[in-house]
């Protein structure tokens, strides 16, 4: 059973409309474009090159917890789960604490894997029975590669280290231009050289004032 920090008097009624407001609409593999991209070009480029410490992505604005579990099977996949552990973190966040709790339970309807490879459905899930017919499990040794925590994308940034890959898609529509500027130029200031920001497919720093290169649609470089 997952235990929840407790918050109180005023705190506590942010968290809770925080929690009403917030949109969670979600599923493993959305935008598959970008884990194709971080597959072909990015993690062979880092196998080949003299770099090859521990790499850290962070998801942020991760909802229910698809999008870095997708980002988990996707580097489980070029390296082995048995390589991953000691060669990548994976940090995760959001603004809304309920979507975390589902999220570190790593339970799903059926309906969020249709784009998911059968291979992987065997390899990375478990299948619901009984009264959890229709559901499936992250298996756990994907659920453990994934660090989960609340934040507020306008508070401080928790990391003592720069990050290699930042995926912060479908999160900066909510945000107008000057609230979209700003936090890229923070986003931009916690990867390293040569680290990379993912936007979604309907978001672009058009207009928004940013020292990252533009590769392709919705993916940048430092």
């Amino acid at each position: 059973m997952l235990t929840r920090k407790v918050w109180s008097g005023r705190g506590a009624e942010l968290i809770h409309l925080l929690d009403a407001i917030s949109t969670n609409q979600t599923y493993f593999l959305r935008e598959a474009e970008h884990f194709n991209y971080l597959r072909a070009e990015i993690l062979p480029r880092w196998q080949q090159s003299d770099d090859r410490g521990p790499k850290h992505f962070w998801s942020a604005g991760c909802s229910s917890g698809e999008e870095p579990y997708t980002l988990a099977m996707v580097l489980s996949e070029f390296y082995s789960l048995a390589k991953l552990r000691g060669k990548v973190k994976i940090s995760a966040s959001d603004i809304n604490s309920k979507v975390l709790e589902h999220a570190r339970q790593g339970i799903y309807p059926e309906s969020r894997l249709e784009k998911i490879p059968p291979d992987w459905l065997k390899k990375y899930f478990q299948k619901g029975i009984n009264r959890w017919a229709g559901s499936v499990r992250v298996k756990a040794e994907i659920r453990q590669l994934v660090d989960f925590f609340r934040l507020n994308l306008m508070e401080p940034f928790p990391f003592r280290q720069p990050l290699d890959i930042i995926f912060c898609r479908n999160v900066m529509i909510y945000f107008d231009k000057p609230t979209q500027e700003k936090l890229v130029q923070r986003l931009s200031q916690i990867l390293k050289p040569g680290g990379y920001l993912f936007l979604g497919h309907s978001e672009s720093l058009a207009g928004v004032a940013h020292p990252l290169t533009y590769l392709k649609p919705s993916i940048y470089q430092k």
